[in-house]
């Protein structure tokens, strides 16, 4: 570069000194055509006129053909000068076009370059995602154990509340004249018995003398399903859980919390959620006419309460495709104790109990009605004296509003249930309220 420069100012200089020379050579051409003129202007024009026109001659034919040289050694000078530029432009654009390539061979190696920097930084990403979501994985397994940790330990220390809260459980009674003193498990097994010895009345009782005695225990059992269920998504085996839980109750605690539930909204949804009367049986009692005394109003809970337990499958796929909310439960109950006054539902020999359908008790129905028409029939065809002599009229009348009452019932889904399992009226009200 710094050459072709060098050898363009040489020519520059040339080209300057010919320029030079050559103006020295015309001034010195007309300095000598001046000096002629001054010389040969006192010659008499008229004697040696005949003499110009040679001497013109002369000078023409000197000076024309030198300056005509002049001007074509400047012209084929300058076609020489622009051959050279020309070809040195011609090197100087293959100069430039091999730099352009060699600078596009460099910019291609700066773009593989950079692109294979793109990559590398593309996979140290990758890299540092996959580390990252590891220690995010590593930190959520650490912070999922120190969960489950948390979550055991304050399971474990509620279960071992919960015993306590059943050994400070007291109760007095008076036995033969004497104060006696109970406390723990033999509270709940003694008042169990009493609330099933109550009869239809036991939501009176539970009410009056269970609740505050048992209160403190319910919360704890209570606090233990919440935990469960609120650890129920971060622990996989949060079943493992509920059956330790389960295992911890026996059965007359099942039947307390049992009947806890009725006053208890949030214990009724947690015993449902947690299956926690799977392990109850529905046949418990003291006495044989207690016989199903759960039957009478576990309704109130939803079939999930009792997990898989078999024996509660019959009594709840016979109790789901009724509808309380429906139908009026006064006529129901009304309905009920017509039964009861000619069937004796509650006696030893209970007719109802033995149905497993609803046709079988509509036939039973028939049964009646037409053993009461064929008995009034029977009365109608006797003589009035012998009628009036066995002074029948009352029985007469008897047969006639037990008949008017049997053709009076609405034979329901709902009304078979209530029979079937002798449903307790203030549960079947509260169930029909809460809904």
């Amino acid at each position: 570069m710094q050459e072709n420069k060098n050898n363009s100012n040489k020519d520059l200089e040339k080209i300057d000194q010919d320029i030079n020379f050559h103006r020295i050579i015309i001034f010195l051409i007309i300095i000598a055509v001046v000096f002629f003129y001054l010389i040969m202007k006192d010659i008499d024009v008229e004697d040696a006129a005949q003499h110009w026109g040679p001497v013109g001659d002369f000078f023409g034919g000197i000076l024309n053909p030198i300056f005509a040289l002049f001007a074509f050694y400047w012209l084929t000078y300058s076609v020489r000068l622009q051959i050279k530029e020309l070809k040195e432009t011609r090197e100087e654009l293959k100069k430039a076009a091999a730099a352009q390539e060699e600078s596009a061979r460099h910019q291609k190696a700066i773009a593989e370059l950079e692109n294979e920097n793109v990559i590398t930084q593309k996979e140290l990403l990758a890299l540092q995602k996959n580390t990252l979501l590891s220690q995010q994985k590593s930190n959520n397994d650490q912070q999922q154990q120190i969960e489950i940790q948390n979550f055991e330990s304050l399971f474990f220390e509620l279960i071992k509340t919960k015993n306590e809260a059943i050994n400070m459980i007291r109760m007095s009674e008076k036995l033969g004249g004497k104060e006696e003193y109970f406390d723990g498990m033999n509270v709940f097994i003694i008042k169990v018995k009493d609330l099933k010895n109550s009869g239809l009345n036991w939501h009176g009782y539970y009410e009056n003398y269970l609740i505050d005695l048992f209160s403190s225990y319910i919360g704890i059992c209570n606090q233990i399903m919440i935990l469960i269920l609120d650890n129920k998504k971060r622990i996989n085996n949060s079943r493992s859980y509920e059956d330790i839980f389960k295992a911890t109750l026996s059965t007359v605690e099942l039947e307390i919390i049992f009947y806890s539930g009725f006053y208890n909204y949030q214990l009724k949804r947690n015993v449902e959620e947690t299956f926690l009367l799977e392990a109850l049986s529905p046949n418990l009692s003291f006495k044989e006419n207690n016989k199903n005394y759960l039957m009478k109003s576990a309704f109130f809970y939803s079939r999930e309460a009792f997990g898989f337990n078999h024996e509660w499958i019959e009594y709840f796929d016979m109790f789901d495709p009724c509808n309380f909310i429906y139908y009026d439960f006064e006529s129901i109950l009304r309905d009920k104790d017509k039964f009861n006054r000619i069937f004796n539902i509650y006696g030893f020999d209970d007719e109802i109990s033995k149905i497993d359908d609803i046709n079988s008790l509509r036939d039973l129905v028939n049964v009646r009605v037409l053993e009461y028409e064929n008995k009034l029939k029977m009365y109608d065809e006797m003589d009035s004296e012998e009628f009036e002599l066995k002074n029948l009229k009352d029985e007469y009348n008897s047969y006639i509003n037990k008949l008017k009452t049997l053709k009076s019932i609405n034979i329901t889904r709902e009304l078979f249930f209530v029979l079937k399992y002798k449903i307790n009226d203030l549960s079947l009200k509260k169930f029909c309220s809460n809904d």
